[in-house]
């Protein structure tokens, strides 16, 4: 089930709840740093980007040429800033009109919890090589700040059928479908709080506080509590011989 367009246009916009250069300063320092880390060391052609909208600043410079499905057509005028770099087709994600093992790298950013991630999976997998990567990073369901803007204050782009992820079954079944995680973070569990709190105290605009509770997040993520994180990043190889598991985790910048 998904909200009517005139409940998703009388919410707040993504965003407006937080202090959006606050909230930059957190994704740079832990989820998207990690994830830009991924692409640059496994970035290959051709690649595939799932739910493709906006993801241009994720992938930087390191594709000449990106595929990008969506199943509505409105959202590719996102991508425009590199309009040359993007062919778009409009599809359903589950059911992808490509070929077997047609893409050396996947991407899926915020995507996966809007769809059966089961049948997704399976189907990213078929169109990928052998040891092809998969850059995933989805939202955590026990995140308490998340858990309750998404029930009492959703926004334009939250539905009513999105599922959020238990970090260790969303880590489980992407290790059984691909056989092989090669990278894990886990982010933001109290730290996320903090532009929402600069939305309306400016103390909290400081970067030094930033720095101070994401550095406690990652401690955090080391322990049981990495369940309550807000963000979930993995990196996957199809391995059909189901090789040893050996992720990397991901490591601060204490600099």
């Amino acid at each position: 089930m998904t909200y009517s367009h005139k409940e998703k246009n009388e919410r707040y916009e993504w965003g407006k709840q937080w202090d959006e250069h606050q909230m930059s300063n957190l994704l740079n320092l832990g989820a998207y740093k990690f994830f830009k880390k991924m692409v640059e060391e496994r970035a290959k052609e051709p690649c595939l980007i799932l739910g493709a909208s906006s993801e241009d600043h994720l992938v930087g410079s390191y594709y000449k040429k990106i595929i990008g499905v969506n199943i509505a057509k409105e959202e590719f005028h996102a991508t425009h800033s590199h309009p040359t770099k993007y062919e778009f087709v409009a599809c359903d994600a589950e059911n992808l009109p490509f070929k077997n093992s047609a893409f050396r790298n996947i991407i899926s950013k915020s995507f996966l919890h809007h769809v059966d991630p089961i049948r997704e999976l399976k189907e990213i997998k078929r169109v990928m090589e052998d040891d092809g990567f998969l850059f995933l990073l989805e939202p955590g369901k026990f995140n308490p700040a998340a858990a309750v803007g998404r029930k009492f204050f959703p926004t334009n782009l939250h539905v009513k059928s999105e599922k959020p992820f238990n970090p260790y079954n969303l880590k489980k079944v992407v290790l059984r479908e691909f056989g092989q995680i090669k990278y894990e973070g886990y982010f933001h569990t109290f730290s996320v709080m903090i532009p929402i709190i600069a939305k309306h105290v400016k103390l909290f605009k400081s970067k030094k506080i930033l720095n101070i509770v994401e550095k406690i997040d990652y401690l955090l993520s080391n322990s049981f509590l990495r369940q309550f994180c807000w963000l979930i990043v993995l990196g996957a190889v199809k391995d059909d011989d189901q090789k040893r598991n050996s992720a990397r985790f991901y490591q601060p910048n204490n600099s």
